[in-house]
């Protein structure tokens, strides 16, 4: 006899002549036996499945090895309703960009449970960054600016399972309006919200001068014209500048010339005060008139 796919109404079992098997959905099986002494019965081998059954006499069913059937001994036949579901994704985290197999399993009415692969059940999105669900149930997950949450919702036989997920941010500049244009797309978003031109590396949309780009490394606020890198020299070979950020390394370049490419970096001796930094050259050589500039790196 022939066995099929879960009914979503009624998970049913496939009768093998005197006990009803139970297991996840599978390519069709069939066994068939041959009467023993006494009744009829005895081994059914059919590939995945091997039972022994009798039919008659005071044994009927038997014990059955395959996979995940279940063999439910004692019985011509019987169904069973489904009585929950779960779903499922292993690991519960994802990439952006990546995708991540959703799985389902049904608990019976008699306490054994259905495993399901994913085509078997139903997908939505309810929330989150999955931007697609395959047929097989392969959730697929969206660009983000930080690790966010996810809800897919998976559906069978009237019942309805939620699989949650987090989205990793593995990727700091690939979000939208803003991937591939050398800031962080957190920092960008944090300021000028979302898909918003103001926040460009070019643009200086609070007009004191400096560039989102250079703002950025500085680490002020560019949406703020009071908000501003300070550089002086405050002695014949030291340069003092503030603000000063611990997400930052600074170095001293000099050069003999007030223009690049002339510039490189110098061995400095650093001093910190009121929130000012002071780099001063350790060993400036004689000569001419040196220029300084600070190279602020992340």
């Amino acid at each position: 006899m022939s066995r099929r796919p879960p009914n979503p109404a009624r998970a049913a079992r496939a009768l093998f002549c005197g006990a009803a098997l139970v297991g996840a959905p599978a390519v069709a099986q069939e066994a068939h036996l041959s009467a023993g002494a006494g009744g009829g019965g005895g081994p059914a081998d059919g590939g995945a499945v091997v039972a022994q059954i009798s039919i008659g006499d005071a044994f009927s069913g038997g014990v059955s090895t395959g996979g995940n059937l279940i063999d439910k001994g004692g019985f011509t036949g019987q169904l069973f309703d489904p009585r929950s579901l779960s779903a499922s994704a292993a690991p519960d985290t994802v990439d952006e960009g990546a995708a991540r197999q959703l799985d389902a399993s049904a608990t019976l009415d008699d306490d054994t449970t259905l495993n399901m692969p994913g085509e078997f059940v139903g997908w939505s999105v309810q929330s989150g960054p999955i931007v697609s669900i395959s047929a097989t149930g392969l959730a697929v997950a969206g660009a983000v600016f930080e690790d966010t949450a996810a809800t897919v919702v998976g559906s069978w036989g009237g019942l309805t399972a939620d699989v949650d997920l987090t989205v990793l941010d593995i990727d700091p500049d690939n979000f939208g309006l803003y991937a591939g244009d050398g800031l962080e797309d957190t920092w960008q978003i944090g300021f000028f919200g979302l898909e918003n031109p103001d926040a460009g590396p070019a643009r200086d949309p609070d007009g004191d001068g400096q560039s989102n780009a250079f703002e950025f490394l500085a680490v002020v606020d560019p949406t703020d014209p009071l908000s501003l890198f300070c550089a002086e020299l405050t002695a014949e070979n030291a340069v003092t500048f503030s603000p000063v950020s611990p997400l930052r390394t600074y170095r001293l370049s000099a050069s003999t010339a007030a223009a690049p490419p002339g510039f490189s970096v110098v061995p400095a001796d650093a001093s910190d005060a009121g929130g000012e930094r002071t780099l001063s050259e350790t060993a400036p050589p004689p000569g001419p008139r040196r220029f300084y500039r600070i190279d602020i790196s992340d």
